[in-house]
């Protein structure tokens, strides 16, 4: 079972769920507009060697919100959270936005971080180039509805509506045509919890303010596991951002999962599972 808990980080409030401690700790953190319960396929479908944590980020689930919403704020509260929580050395799993602010913490902090493992990070896609690609409209339309108290069933038929462009034919379709039924009933349930401010520096393209992407991954003193979901069927992670770190990060393992989008862990959970396992168990913990 996970238990809940309300910690101070920093100037905020944000809620952890920990799992049985079992081992190490392996921190989670999940993507923009979710909530920790998003890493619950993980939690079971891997091995239990490791304590799992997962964090609701600022603004998200039921943490504090906050007055700013860049990638180096949320890495500030992690940075926070594993100063005063965790005495030894902690693996950091993030999902998207998770991913960015697991890599930023390792390079500022690699005494206090073993390991991190980057699940599909869209960096600049979701930075200066959000404006050429199909999520612009898609984020646009969640902050339309986010905040507003819809009945479920309203919110649910418009979340299913809310465009988001196919890259292979460069038509919008609806977000039910690319997600199942239970898959937009958690994203809207978790959009009932988000604080609509998160979504402003995204929308304006101001997200990765302050956030050196080739300057992270030359700090990276730990092993990183990059994972990288296909751009054709709605990966975030382009070639040339992955190339950029198989330069620059010193120990870098890559994995691309070809025909599967973004939500690689909800997707092809006992994959990600089997290769996250494999990596973890070289460290040798």
């Amino acid at each position: 079972m996970f238990r809940e808990r309300i910690l101070s980080c920093g100037k905020l409030s944000l809620n952890l769920a920990s799992g049985p401690a079992n081992g190490p700790a392996l921190i989670g953190l999940h993507g923009v507009n979710r909530r920790w319960q998003c890493l619950l396929p993980l939690t079971t479908a891997l091995p239990p060697r490791w304590q799992m944590h997962c964090l609701d980020q600022r603004g998200h689930g039921t943490s504090d919100r906050a007055d700013r919403y860049l990638v180096t704020d949320y890495a500030a509260d992690v940075a926070a959270l594993i100063r005063t929580e965790f005495t030894e050395p902690v693996i950091l799993y993030g999902h998207s936005l998770g991913a960015m602010v697991a890599a930023h913490v390792a390079a500022a902090e690699p005494a206090r971080v073993r390991a991190v493992v980057a699940e599909d990070p869209p960096f600049h896609t979701m930075g200066e180039r959000i404006d050429s690609t199909p999520l612009l409209s898609y984020f646009h339309a969640l902050e339309n509805l986010c905040g507003r108290a819809l009945p479920r069933a309203d919110l649910l038929a418009q979340l299913g509506e809310a465009p988001l462009r196919n890259p292979l034919t460069g038509h919008n379709v609806p977000l039910r045509e690319t997600r199942d039924a239970a898959a937009i009933r958690f994203a809207a349930a978790a959009l009932r919890q988000l604080d609509p401010a998160v979504l402003r520096p995204i929308v304006a393209g101001q997200w990765l303010d302050g956030y050196d992407v080739e300057g992270v991954g030359r700090s990276l003193q730990c092993p990183v596991l990059l994972l990288q979901a296909d751009h054709a069927v709605g990966g975030m992670l382009i070639d040339d951002d992955a190339a950029l770190w198989r330069q620059v990060v010193a120990d870098l393992t890559v994995v691309r999962f070809h025909g599967a989008g973004h939500m690689l862990h909800w997707q092809r959970t006992h994959e990600v599972a089997n290769v996250v396992t494999a990596f973890l168990e070289s460290l040798v913990l």
